[in-house]
């Protein structure tokens, strides 16, 4: 269920508890920080909040209980597989790389750097519209076990590394089929170590990849190759030329019928 930000809220009571509730004229320093925190509660009203699921929230615990150092440096390290940055420079070198390839190859790199492009923008824009706490804030108390502090403490939904590895893993399927099986293998493990960090809540992982997937595949109609007219055949081949006249006519001419048929009876 979406709600406003409770952030809003906690702004508001700040301000009626300002000191000095009484004497809040323009330009005293109470005005002005009233005005401020005014400022910041109608900002963030246009944020909403959304709550975690019990499930999320069974599975956060489960992963809190069962943390160990020696399971969450592994997964810190896979992580970043499908950090942003990094994710960015490799596809940057593969498009360098294609420039002087066939017209496939640069057309699957451009539909790939399209793809992340649009991968790591969309994330940021959501978590500016949605507000949600992070598991590692609000399930882990005490000890953290080799548990990270992951990002701002309220972008939590969706996962910008799930979104990645959806958007990845589906451009990767569509222009090599057969390696679709590892893309998503390897994507799946490497999503799952923001559910062992409590980076994210496990909906966000989830949700995290299908808009990835279709992100890469809203951008497929943009990548797809264009009809181009054949090349003109030289005079010196005309086998070539005779070739590719009978495959372009469907039915031979109607006289052409009258004039065999006419040949035959005279023998």
């Amino acid at each position: 269920m979406f709600y406003p930000s409770t952030a809003a809220g906690r702004c508001w009571t700040r301000a009626r508890t300002c000191p000095a509730n009484g004497a809040r004229r323009p330009g005293t320093g109470n005005g002005r920080a009233a005005a401020a925190c005014l400022d910041k509660m109608e900002s963030m009203m246009a944020r909403w909040h959304i709550g975690a699921t019990e499930f999320d929230r069974r599975v956060a615990r489960a992963v809190a209980r069962n943390a160990r150092p020696a399971i969450e440096r592994p997964a810190r390290l896979l992580t970043w597989i499908a950090d942003e940055h990094l994710l960015v420079a490799i596809t940057a070198g593969l498009w360098l790389a294609a420039c002087h390839a066939d017209d496939d190859a640069r057309r699957q790199a451009d539909h790939l750097v399209l793809s992340v492009a649009a991968a790591a923008v969309l994330p940021h824009l959501l978590k500016r519209l949605i507000d949600q706490e992070r598991p590692d804030r609000s399930v882990v108390h005490g000890r953290r076990h080799g548990i990270p502090r992951s990002g701002k403490p309220y972008d939590a939904f969706p996962s910008g590394h799930a979104v990645h590895v959806g958007a990845v893993a589906s451009a990767v399927s569509w222009a090599r089929p057969r390696w679709a099986p590892v893309a998503w293998g390897l994507g799946l493990l490497v999503a799952a170590t923001r559910i062992v960090l409590l980076a994210h809540w496990t909906s966000d992982v989830l949700a995290g990849l299908t808009i990835g997937a279709l992100i890469e595949r809203c951008l497929r109609p943009l990548s797809r190759p264009r009809a181009r007219a054949e090349a003109p055949i030289p005079l010196c081949e005309p086998r070539r030329f005779a070739d590719r006249a009978f495959r372009s006519a469907k039915s031979p001419p109607p006289l052409a019928g009258v004039a065999v048929a006419r040949g035959r009876g005279a023998r």
